[in-house]
């Protein structure tokens, strides 16, 4: 088994003029004879609890669109796309984003 995972930590001021720490997940991959078996969710719910303890705020991270199991997986782990879309080469990716 193995699992990939790229983490990026981000400052952003938004319009309310105070700081977000935001986490981008660049990369996260679980072998596909290992899906569908709890290993990625149980994997990110350790990861959100370590993000939340050196204050992250937010999680965002970008989607292949027409990846269905990515899509689906995302969402049950209770992220929401955003108005983000990105042509790269014959994908579209979205960038989805949680609340810790």
């Amino acid at each position: 088994m193995w699992v990939r995972i790229g983490l990026r930590r981000i400052r952003k001021t938004n319009k309310r003029k105070y700081e977000e720490i935001f986490c981008f997940i660049g990369w996260y991959v679980v072998e596909g004879n290992m899906q569908r078996q709890g290993i990625g969710s149980q994997i990110f719910a350790d990861i959100r609890a370590n993000l939340k303890t050196i204050g992250i705020d937010y999680i965002s991270l970008g989607c292949v669109k027409e990846n269905e199991i990515a899509v689906n997986f995302w969402q049950g782990q209770g992220f929401k796309p955003t108005n983000d879309e990105k042509q790269v080469g014959r994908h579209t990716v979205v960038t989805y984003e949680r609340k810790i």
